[in-house]
């Protein structure tokens, strides 16, 4: 019940109206008492910022050559443990009708193989009888054909005559293959071991907070000449998303406990990515017998084993890649991790909430508090907080003062005042908003004033006055 409805109900008279005025001015008096606008949070004005407190700029940034993160093609495909042949010998390995098997691939990319399927060993030998152990690595198809030629054809017992008519073929029937896992956290590329598939999560960030994601891995099988970061990138999705860090991560599982790898001595190419780990391993201890201590700085990601590959880099900036840190083998990941880290927060007259900056471009003030406004990012409500920003021109009272909290890298905070109408005309007011800032959007004292009077003087009033005209 409004508290001047007794008075109301007894005078029904314009003194009644007048009693009612005076008491709603009393309350309000003593609530302007103990109003927080009046005693604002104060800053240095940001025209005074100093450089170390301004963010790296995000902008110009260019997409690196992604060519660059596919291996260099070989001239000719070497044989390896894995790859599978196609291997007929007749009298030997072949079938009492005298037919030849023939395999045609599914892929355009390889040609049919000739022959029955026999297997590179782990010791890159194959196995054909009756006791014959040939090695065929690092050998061509032509070269492993006359490897199997000159074990059967010559020596003291050859068991086929140099110039006889029997025929001996061998050809590649099925490429080696490399098993690699693949973790993305974007939250619009989700995909399962049939490819992918509709997002779970199509609006990603809604409400202006960062909505709920979850891990996605998939393990993919690569030929040889394919493992590498470029096809396991086109694999799953292509690059990195916007909602995604800016960088690759390529866990080596053969680096893992290789205390004796050095990275300088690993050949680089040119036009690629350099891995600046700047780590080298300690020397001294066999492969695979790690001392626990040499692993305690490797359990993130800024492990020396873990290559970095950026995906954007600033113009004219030299980058340099080396072949190994972008071919994938056996038991190597590939991880994109989500940057929901990369969050500014809002607070004061703009409500609550968190809100991730842009990846690729520069976010000012004034841009930041755009954002605030728009009703689709959750921060809503601004006109029964009391009104909002002088952005928005309203002929409500709006509020010009803005401190933004920037924690410096020791920890400690450092408030920025920013005068609103000032930042519309003067750019040295527009500082960029950078990872971690806080947004206090608040009155000054003759705004809150206004804005108090406004708020509720005249909407109490205005219901005093429609009390007493229905008395």
């Amino acid at each position: 019940m409004f508290p001047g409805y007794n008075v109301f109900k007894t005078s029904g008279s314009l003194l009644g109206v007048r009693r009612a005025i005076i008491l709603v001015c009393l309350m309000l008096t003593s609530g302007l008492t103990g109003c927080a606008a009046f005693r604002p949070m104060e800053g240095i004005p940001a025209r005074y910022l100093s450089e170390d407190l301004e963010p790296e700029s995000r902008r110009n940034k260019k997409t690196i050559n992604m060519a660059l993160l596919g291996q260099t093609p070989p001239a000719e495909y070497r044989l390896d443990k894995g790859d599978v042949l196609g291997v007929y010998i007749e009298g030997f390995l072949d079938s009492p009708e005298k037919t030849i098997p023939t395999y045609y691939p599914p892929s355009e990319e390889q040609n049919p193989a000739i022959g029955y399927p026999v297997k590179v060993r782990e010791d890159g030998t194959i196995s054909l009888p009756p006791h014959k152990k040939i090695s065929v690595r690092g050998l061509t198809e032509a070269e492993a054909e006359a490897a199997v030629r000159k074990e059967y054809t010559e020596g003291d017992n050859p068991l086929i005559k140099a110039d006889g008519p029997a025929a001996i073929m061998v050809s590649l029937h099925k490429k080696r293959q490399y098993t690699v896992t693949v973790f993305r956290q974007e939250r619009n590329n989700d995909f399962n071991s049939n490819g992918l598939r509709t997002s779970f999560n199509p609006d990603g960030i809604g409400g202006g907070v960062l909505s709920n994601k979850r891990g996605m891995g998939r393990i993919i099988r690569l030929p040889a000449g394919n493992n590498d970061v470029l096809h396991a990138l086109a694999e799953t999705g292509g690059p990195p998303g916007e909602d995604a860090e800016n960088v690759i991560y390529v866990v080596k599982r053969n680096r893992l406990c290789d205390p004796c790898l050095d990275s300088s001595a690993i050949p680089t190419r040119n036009h690629a990515y350099h891995s600046d780990f700047g780590h080298s391993f300690t020397s001294g201890v066999p492969w695979g017998h790690c001392d626990l201590a040499l692993l305690d700085n490797r359990v993130s990601l800024s492990a020396p084993h873990i290559v970095r590959i950026p995906i954007r880099v600033n113009p004219g900036e030299k980058v340099e890649i080396k072949e190994q840190d972008i071919i994938l083998e056996d038991g190597d990941h590939v991880f994109i991790e989500h940057r929901d880290y990369d969050v500014f927060y809002i607070g004061g007259l703009l409500g609550g909430g968190v809100v991730r900056l842009p990846r690729d471009r520069d976010l000012d003030v004034l841009e930041a508090i755009a954002i605030a406004h728009d009703p689709a990012k959750g921060t809503g409500g601004l006109r029964q907080l009391g009104g909002s920003s002088i952005l928005n021109r309203d002929v409500t009272v709006g509020a010009s003062n803005l401190i933004v909290v920037r924690r410096r890298a020791d920890g400690t905070q450092y408030p920025i005042k920013v005068d609103l109408r000032e930042a519309l005309q003067n750019p040295a007011e527009r500082i960029r908003i950078q990872e971690g800032d806080f947004l206090f959007l608040q009155y000054t004292k003759s705004e809150a004033v206004a804005a108090f009077i406004e708020r509720h003087f005249i909407d109490w009033t205005a219901v005093a006055i429609a009390f007493a005209a229905f008395q």
